[in-house]
């Protein structure tokens, strides 16, 4: 029979780690503060919930600079996922 812990764990944003390590280039969408944005290059991003979501996330990357391009094969149809490029 499983067992089930519970722990408590501090929850911080993406920014906040990356002045406290002193990152210079970062690889994650969410979680970033504009100030941060300039540190990212390209990203590769899968996106579920295509239909709703992949105009959503392409602005995001094209209105901070990015050339931003996005795929959905046929095999990803199905499931309502795809791909999204942004480089700078």
């Amino acid at each position: 029979m499983r067992q089930f812990e519970t722990h408590r764990v501090r929850v911080r944003s993406l920014s906040s780690v990356i002045d406290e390590q002193g990152i210079d280039r970062i690889d994650v969408l969410r979680g970033i503060e504009e100030r941060h944005w300039p540190l990212v290059r390209q990203a590769v991003v899968e996106v579920e919930g295509w239909r709703q979501n992949h105009e959503r996330i392409r602005e995001i990357f094209a209105a901070r600079g990015f050339t931003v391009a996005a795929e959905q094969e046929s095999a990803q149809r199905s499931a309502d996922i795809g791909m999204v490029f942004a480089v700078r």
